[in-house]
């Protein structure tokens, strides 16, 4: 069965139902669904839902944080981060640490192997 990549789908026990196709096709999608995914990176931009997210502060008894890089350096000054372990490091790596040149990487692999197997 052809399945456009486009349209959405639900698996149902028979198969896949289309849910938007030329029949159903949502015109207010571009504006609506524009605003909403605008509302939707404020709303988890804000420093409060980031620590919020990235201290698993919503699921019960749990006290351990979810450590992956938060969007936002700033979150890394707050206290709960400062203590936390691993928050701390990325931090420290995030504010210290440099990019991967885009240049003569390739060239130097080759220096490399020729160096290794050259013995």
């Amino acid at each position: 069965m052809y399945r456009n990549p486009h349209a959405c789908y639900r698996r149902t026990s028979g198969g896949f139902q289309r849910l938007l196709g030329q029949a159903n096709q949502r015109t207010d999608c571009v504006e609506g669904c524009g605003r909403a995914a605008t509302a939707f990176v404020e709303y988890f931009s804000s420093m409060s839902t980031m620590e919020w997210y990235l201290m698993g502060d919503e699921c019960e008894d749990s006290s351990i944080p979810r450590y992956v890089l938060p969007a936002l350096p700033e979150v890394y000054e707050l206290e709960r981060f400062k203590a936390a372990p691993y928050y701390a490091t990325f931090g420290e790596a995030m504010t210290t640490s440099s990019p991967v040149p885009n240049s003569g990487l390739y060239e130097e692999r080759y220096r490399i192997v020729n160096e290794l197997f050259s013995e």
